[in-house]
């Protein structure tokens, strides 16, 4: 079995913006939309086209903004799975990250459910994690 990991970062921060492009080339990076994140979105897709494109990228969460970032992260983890799990997506998704948010027991339970735990939590960014003979 390989033990190839792929890591993905879900950003609830309305406001992370201008840190989008560092996290994008190095995960795939799933960000809550706002007018500054959708503009740091762009600029993502513009290094993909002068760069000859990376494999990493950013995909737009829809949010009307009346939720607020621990909802959020608790409504995401299925939507990255479906995408980037063992169905869909080789290798599955095995190392989520969370930024903009602290543990909270609704996304815990909804990481939990995909068999994945908290690992490290520094400054409001969760690494979760699943073991690779565990990845679906």
């Amino acid at each position: 079995m390989s033990t190839e990991r792929c890591s993905v970062a879900l950003v609830v921060d309305r406001a992370f913006g201008g840190r989008l492009l560092g996290l994008a080339r190095r995960v795939h990076v799933w960000i809550v939309e706002s007018p500054e994140n959708r503009a740091a979105v762009h600029e993502v897709l513009d290094d993909v086209v002068r760069n000859d494109g990376f494999e990493n990228r950013a995909t737009i969460v829809s949010d009307d903004g009346t939720h607020s970032p621990d909802e959020v992260a608790a409504d995401r983890p299925s939507d990255i799975e479906l995408h980037l799990g063992g169905c869909s997506h080789t290798p599955p998704v095995s190392r989520p990250w969370i930024h903009g948010t602290v543990r909270t027991a609704s996304w815990s339970l909804a990481l939990e459910a995909m068999g994945f735990w908290v690992v490290a939590e520094v400054a409001k960014v969760l690494v979760a994690e699943q073991h690779p003979e565990d990845a679906r």
